[in-house]
């Protein structure tokens, strides 16, 4: 996310009380326009937290192939989860696997 992305993406939180995932995807329209207008390829990953929620999405205006995966270990990190935009097959050091899932 750049900083013009992040600018955004705070005027739509005011916009939205607070509410994340609105403001997520109101984010995610006004910077496909603004790159559509412009004649820009767009593909975004966004991830947003409050402290009590969390919000992420992946955007490509050229179709499916931005794809972000999450990852959950019940064994060693009962209330964690990790997201990113590649697949985590192993944890450092571990050398256990976690099962990835894309969405």
């Amino acid at each position: 996310m750049t900083r013009t992305d992040a600018t955004v993406l705070l005027d739509r939180l005011r916009k939205s009380s607070g509410d994340l995932a609105e403001a997520s995807s109101e984010t995610l329209r006004h910077v496909s326009a603004v790159c559509a207008k412009l004649g820009v390829r767009t593909t975004l990953n966004l991830g947003v937290a409050d402290g009590e929620r969390v919000a992420f999405a992946c955007y490509s205006a050229e179709g499916p192939g931005n794809f972000l995966y999450y990852v959950e270990d019940e064994d060693t990190s009962p209330e964690a989860v990790v997201v990113a935009s590649e697949r985590l097959e192993e944890m450092r050091g571990g050398g256990k696997c976690w099962s990835g899932t894309c969405f």
